[in-house]
């Protein structure tokens, strides 16, 4: 019980610093040129290697020319699949009609 109640004491703590520390340096000011100047100050001091990072997202023009052919791919693999079911059920019935006719009707070779 004494653990939890610590457990949750540092989580909140945590909760609480992150919240003051941003508040602190204007990450949540309506002013654009307060969160332009705290993304920098957050690139420069909390990680530097963020820059790398944020280059290496891709551009929302290439999101959506993935998600395009994706979505087609999906559509064109979904249309082969309801053209072919008659052809496989027809195979897949004939195979099950051939296997009973063997049990039903053994040939005289076994």
């Amino acid at each position: 019980m004494l653990t939890q109640i610590i457990s949750l004491g540092v989580r909140g703590s945590a909760v609480g610093g992150a919240a003051y520390f941003t508040v602190q340096k204007g990450v949540w000011s309506s002013s654009t040129y307060d969160g332009a100047d705290a993304l920098s100050n957050f690139r420069e001091t909390v990680i530097p290697a963020t820059n790398d990072y944020i280059n290496q997202i891709p551009k929302s023009a290439e999101v959506r020319s993935a998600l395009k052919s994706s979505w087609n791919s999906g559509i064109e693999w979904s249309a082969a699949s309801i053209a072919s079911f008659p052809g496989l059920v027809s195979n897949t019935a004939n195979k099950c009609a051939n296997y009973m006719h063997g049990v039903i009707f053994p040939s005289a070779d076994k």
